[in-house]
C-alpha cells in the first residue's frame, strides 16, 4: 500500500566541505586535459566516505552502550548494543555512523528489543579509507550472521540499498524499515556529480570506471528495485518529500517494486531529521512489533 501527501519543494543541498571544494576544482581541471585520469580520480572520491565528528547526543548514547567488534575479513567492525530481546539492527548511510540512528534505541529497548548498531567499513570507528556498496552489503550480511536471525533491520539512505543487497545474498530478517532509501546506483552517481559540481566529461568518465570495475551490468545488478521484486518480507519505507539528498522518487520506486511494501511520505523532515522524528519513530516501532505478533 502506498500513502502520499504533497508538500513544498525540496531545499538546496548544504555547502561542500573545503576538502571537497578543492577536489572539485582539481578533478574538473584534470578532466579538460586528461579525462581518463579524471574519471579514475572521481571514482576514488566516490568510494571515499567523509568522517564527521560525533555530536554530543551520539557520544552520550555510546557511553551507555555495550561495545564489541565483529571480524569482517581483516577489518574489525565497531558495533554497539542496547537492551535485551529480539534483535533489531540499525544500518547507517554513506559518510554516517551507526549512532546516527540512535534515536531508535530507547523506544525499541522500551518495547522489549535488543538494538544493535555498527559502523560499516571506512565509517565511524571502523577502520578503512575506501569502501563500496558491495563491501558494505557484505558487512551487513556478516553482522547479521554474527547476531543470528534478526527481528528487523532499520536502515537509512545508502544503508537501505546495501541492506537490500544483503537480503538478496541471504541476510535473515523478519522485516525492514527504510528511511530515505537510496535505490539506484546510477542516481547515486548523478547525485555525487551534482554535489561535487563535476563536468559532464568527468561524470561520463566516472560512469565508465564504474562499469570497468564492476561490469556493465552494475546499473541493473546493484539496483534495489531490481532486487526488491524477488523479496517477500514486509517493508515499511518512509521518505520525506523534501529530501534534498536522496529524491523521494527513489523511495517511491522501491515501494512499487517491493511486493507488499508500504510507503509513508513525510514533509519537512529532509534527509536526516527523519531519523529523530517522534512520529517516524512511533510508526517504526509499531511496525516492528507487528512482525512479532
Amino acid at each position: 500500500m502506498i500513502a502520499e501527501r504533497s508538500a513544498s519543494p525540496a531545499r538546496t543541498s548544504p555547502s561542500l566541505p573545503f576538502a571537497l571544494r578543492l577536489a572539485q576544482t582539481g578533478v574538473n581541471a584534470l578532466g579538460r586535459v586528461a579525462p581518463p585520469l579524471a574519471g579514475k580520480w572521481a571514482l576514488d572520491l566516490f568510494f571515499t566516505p567523509m568522517r564527521h565528528p560525533e555530536p554530543k547526543r551520539e557520544a552520550e548514547l555510546l557511553e551507555v552502550a555495550e561495545h564489541f567488534t565483529v571480524p569482517f575479513g581483516d577489518i574489525p567492525l565497531a558495533a554497539y548494543a542496547w537492551g535485551e530481546g529480539p534483535t533489531v539492527l540499525l544500518v547507517h548511510g554513506w559518510s554516517g555512523r551507526g549512532a546516527q540512528l540512535g534515536a531508535f534505541a530507547a523506544p525499541l529497548v522500551a518495547a522489549g528489543y535488543r538494538v544493535v548498531a555498527f559502523d560499516s567499513p571506512a565509517h565511524g570507528r571502523t577502520p578503512g579509507r575506501r569502501t563500496t556498496a558491495i563491501e558494505v552489503a557484505a558487512s551487513v550480511h556478516r553482522i547479521g550472521e554474527h547476531l543470528g536471525p534478526l527481528c528487523a533491520v532499520v536502515a537509512h539512505s545508502f544503508g537501505a540499498l546495501c541492506t537490500t543487497l544483503a537480503l538478496r545474498d541471504g541476510l535473515a530478517a523478519d522485516g525492514v524499515v527504510y528511511l530515505g532509501p537510496a535505490c539506484h546506483v546510477r542516481m547515486a552517481v548523478q547525485g555525487f556529480a551534482r554535489q561535487l559540481g563535476l563536468s559532464w566529461t568527468v561524470e561520463y568518465g566516472l560512469r565508465g570506471e564504474m562499469e570497468r570495475t564492476f561490469g556493465p551490468g552494475i546499473w541493473h545488478d546493484l539496483s534495489a528495485s531490481t532486487v526488491a521484486r524477488g523479496l517477500r518480507l514486509p517493508a515499511l519505507i518512509m521518505h520525506d518529500i523534501e529530501d534534498a539528498e536522496v529524491p523521494h522518487a527513489e523511495g517511491l520506486s522501491l515501494a512499487h517494486a517491493w511486493p507488499g511494501a508500504r510507503l509513508v511520505t513525510t514533509a519537512g523532515l529532509g534527509h536526516r531529521r527523519i531519523l529523530r522524528d517522534e512520529g517516524v519513530l512511533g510508526q517504526a516501532v509499531e511496525f516492528i512489533a507487528d512482525l512479532s505478533r
